[in-house]
């Protein structure tokens, strides 16, 4: 079995060493920048007189990295090439964040339960993955489907014991089901 990473995924790997050396590390080197930039201060990012909101110098430096990380691709990396991503898969983030940890550099995912499609508008994300069924919600909050990345349905599953034993408890919910799924197919026909 070949353990050895993807040439393609090395060469990026090395895209995103050059462009942190070159973009993002004179940044945090001018001025007194380094103190929003180590992970352990949040104390220099957070503006605890002003009820714990960023500060507002840390909102601007950021806003110039993340526009320097879009102008180059990077903040789309999950994003389908035909969008202005990279297409990265699971891997390659993985693969990435092991990466940047071996160099001592922090790395953020942030994982949102519920309500996914506030994190663009809270500024938390630029892109989302979310389940959908009907869109309204994406449609509300003036979001776009960029991809169907697979169909999903539901399933009910019920351990043979329990619909032996207790059959006047699940057998209400059976026919319920039942009966939503025989009138969504005769609406949608």
């Amino acid at each position: 079995m070949d353990f050895n990473l993807p040439a393609d995924l090395t060469a990026y790997l090395d895209e995103l060493d050059g462009f942190i050396a070159r973009e993002i590390k004179p940044i945090e080197a001018a001025d007194d920048n380094i103190r929003f930039f180590d992970h352990r201060r949040e104390w220099a990012r957070t503006d605890f007189d002003n009820g714990g909101l960023p500060r507002h110098e840390w909102e601007v430096l950021l806003r110039k990295v993340k526009n320097l990380a879009d102008a180059a691709g990077h903040l789309r990396f999950a994003i389908p090439k035909q969008y202005g991503g990279k297409a990265g898969s699971n891997l390659w983030m993985a693969v990435i964040r092991e990466h940047f940890a071996a160099k001592g550099m922090h790395v953020d995912l942030i994982k949102l339960y519920g309500s996914m499609e506030l994190a663009p508008l809270a500024g938390l994300a630029d892109a989302i993955v979310d389940l959908v069924s009907s869109g309204r919600t994406l449609q509300a909050n003036d979001l776009v489907v960029v991809e169907d990345i697979l169909p999903i349905s539901a399933r009910l599953i019920v351990n043979p014991a329990a619909l032996k034993l207790k059959r006047d408890l699940v057998q209400p919910l059976l026919d319920a089901m039942a009966k939503a799924v025989i009138a969504r197919r005769s609406a949608a026909s």
